[in-house]
């Protein structure tokens, strides 16, 4: 992912939590996939604030997205 579209992805996180909150199952699968790749500081921040967020309001929603997107050895 660019610089750029780090950006983009941290402010659209910081100012619409509510977006995320209805779409789970897809913030969680989109973060662990390229989470590897997401280097700014302030996007790494914006996703654990994020995740916290998510895992506050839809606790059991978040930990069934979570272990999906996990491999086994994960688990």
């Amino acid at each position: 992912m660019g610089r750029a579209a780090e950006e983009v992805a941290a402010l659209q996180w910081q100012h619409h939590p509510q977006l995320c909150l209805l779409q789970v199952p897809k913030v969680t699968r989109c973060i662990h996939d390229n989470l590897e790749h997401i280097n700014m500081e302030s996007a790494r921040q914006s996703m654990e604030s994020l995740l916290l967020l998510l895992a506050n309001r839809r606790p059991i929603t978040m930990l069934t997205s979570l272990l999906k997107v996990s491999s086994p050895a994960q688990r």
